[in-house]
């Protein structure tokens, strides 16, 4: 319980640095998905329901901050974590190239997700795509340092010895 406080604590964090100070300052395809980031964190280092509930949690948080609709966030967020834990098996995320990669791929996924899911109510056409790729370039290039970050806060050092990667646990 005390973890998913942190997480939410970490993801409201993320939405006010995402929302307020970097949305005053640089435009919005620039702007990172540091809430996606934190998602991908949670892929592969909280597989199960309790990471489930938290990225549906973070994902309803983004929702509630943007004021527009409830629930495209939260059902990206979910199919976004759903994805990348799936493949949290195979990857070794110790690599910064594996990070920028999921970092890459969990961003620009989360915004098709977002925008085919809120498509009805908000029409938009592939001008998207031309947000979408540099936020996820962004997006990528702060990824392995967000998840070296998290590692520090999310795990204490006997925690983060045990459960550093699932490729690493089955090697071991």
């Amino acid at each position: 319980m005390n973890r998913f406080v942190v997480v939410l604590a970490l993801g409201l964090l993320a939405i006010f640095l995402e929302s307020v100070l970097l949305w005053s300052a640089v435009p919005s395809y620039v702007s990172p998905h540091l809430l996606i980031i934190l998602v991908a964190y949670l892929a592969f280092f909280e597989v199960g329901i309790a990471g489930s509930i938290t990225a549906f949690s973070l994902g309803l948080l983004m929702d509630l901050s943007s004021a527009f609709l409830l629930g495209p966030w939260a059902g990206a967020c979910v199919a976004v974590y759903g994805c990348l834990a799936v493949l949290s098996h195979r990857l070794f995320i110790e690599s910064s190239l594996v990070a920028l990669v999921v970092g890459f791929a969990g961003s620009f996924g989360a915004d098709i997700l977002y925008h085919v899911i809120s498509y009805e109510f908000r029409p938009a056409g592939v001008h998207f795509l031309v947000e979408a790729l540099p936020r996820a370039a962004i997006t990528a290039v702060l990824a392995p340092l967000l998840f070296s970050l998290f590692r520090k806060v999310l795990f204490t050092k006997s925690q983060s010895s045990r459960r550093a990667s699932p490729a690493v646990a089955r090697s071991a």
